[in-house]
């Protein structure tokens, strides 16, 4: 039997990186913003250091995307870059909201980030999405270091 399935495949980190659900042998979905955020808080691109010389790297789009539409973020960088220390947390959760700001545009209206430390290579990200239409969206993700 067939099953049509809608909305955006449900991805998550774990502590090999990025991953999908299946149950059944059907791939886990989402209606919601879920995979957008991990997308944009896990990093654009493999060997996105941050440098200059990883600047072609350092945006998610599509190919031959203009430099306007690209979507650029430092939270990943800064998650691989940091020990993660409660002196540190506040420079995340700057960078997750920078982050979220710019690639949601004009979608949202207000972000409220929480980074929480988990363990010395983990972090949770709790997102507070407040969109133009008046709708909150909330949102947690477990992020990890490489």
């Amino acid at each position: 039997m067939n099953k049509t399935q809608q909305g955006d495949v449900l991805l998550y980190q774990g502590p090999d990186d990025g991953d999908i659900y299946v149950e059944g042998g059907l791939v886990e979905m989402t209606q919601g913003f879920d995979s957008m955020l991990y997308i944009v808080l896990s990093g654009p691109n493999e060997n996105d250091d941050g440098s200059e010389g990883a600047y072609n790297l350092q945006w998610l789009g599509n190919e031959d995307e203009p430099e306007e539409n690209q979507i650029r973020g430092k939270f990943h960088q800064l998650l691989q870059q940091l020990p993660i220390t409660s002196g540190n947390l506040g420079t995340l959760q700057a960078a997750a909201i920078d982050d979220i700001t710019s690639a949601f545009g004009d979608l949202i209206d207000a972000v409220k980030v929480t980074v929480s430390a988990i363990s010395v290579n983990s972090v949770y990200v709790f997102n507070e999405l407040f969109f133009s239409n008046g709708t909150v969206e909330t949102f947690g993700l477990e992020l990890f270091k490489k």
